[in-house]
């Protein structure tokens, strides 16, 4: 098993949500997903350094040749900071 980066959002707004399609793992492929909130593009945060994500598997669908996509979001909890998030994926 190997953990790897799937996606990084640069931004996302206070209290919005940024969803992913993610294409093209094996039908017997094993997925778990896990999520990293940083600052956003370095700025630090005001007097309120709050930082929460919530990561949610939404769906999965598989497609007729055999593969398999899933469907992740991410919501930025704070209620006046932004933020990035780094998806990362450990597929076995």
């Amino acid at each position: 098993m190997a953990v790897r980066e799937e996606y990084y959002w640069n931004y996302i707004a206070p209290g919005a949500t940024a969803r992913l399609n993610i294409y093209g793992y094996g039908e017997n492929d094993a997925v778990t997903y896990s999520v990293t909130p940083y600052e956003h593009s370095g700025i630090p945060f005001g007097p309120d350094p709050f930082i929460s994500v919530t990561l949610t598997l939404e769906d999965v669908h598989r497609h007729p040749d055999g593969s398999v996509a899933r469907t992740v979001s991410v919501r930025n909890n704070a209620s006046f900071n932004d933020c990035a998030a780094k998806l990362l994926a450990i597929v076995g």
